[in-house]
């Protein structure tokens, strides 16, 4: 499941800074581009901005932020939206440096991506959104970023931890 635990989202709330990247002066704040072109583009999702990245089909680029609150050793989940019309090839990726994951190319629709991972406990690490290889231009928006519970399964009475399974006689 990845909806987010509702008491941890009513108490932390979303730790995506300017998830839907609405301010800031010349870029969204406190978002930055690693390299290649990265636009502030004048559209978005469900608001008048989100964040795209234009590819040459080789180079690997992002937009990237120290400043989330996320802890290390602790689980999460990400969702954020995504579109191109005009990009072949390669994929996206959205997490943290340490730990992220990759998603196919999406259509010109706004398309919902989501992933649960545990952030690993390293210094300067940073939550981005990228792409990979693509020729063209994608665009980011609405960004969330929550902490989640993990809930272990309970069998004849034991409480089962990740990967752990009852069998009959063991």
């Amino acid at each position: 499941d990845t909806t987010p635990d509702p008491t941890l989202v009513t108490t932390i709330g979303n730790l995506a800074p300017n998830p839907s990247f609405e301010t800031g002066t010349n870029t969204p704040a406190p978002w930055d581009v690693s390299s290649g072109t990265g636009t502030w583009a004048g559209f978005g999702r469900t608001n008048a901005r989100c964040v795209s990245l234009t590819g040459d089909g080789i180079i690997l680029n992002r937009w990237y932020t120290t400043s989330s609150a996320a802890q290390d050793g602790q689980p999460y989940i990400m969702r954020f939206w995504t579109s191109c019309s005009n990009s072949i090839g390669g994929n996206c990726f959205a997490g943290f440096n340490t730990v992220y994951t990759d998603f196919p190319l999406p259509g010109a629709a706004w398309t919902n991506y989501s992933s649960v991972f545990w952030i690993p406990s390293v210094a300067n690490k940073f939550l981005n959104l990228g792409q990979v290889s693509i020729n063209g231009t994608i665009n980011f928006d609405d960004v969330e970023l929550y902490p989640v519970r993990p809930i272990h399964k309970s069998a004849g009475g034991l409480t089962l931890g990740a990967g752990e399974k009852l069998d009959v006689g063991r």
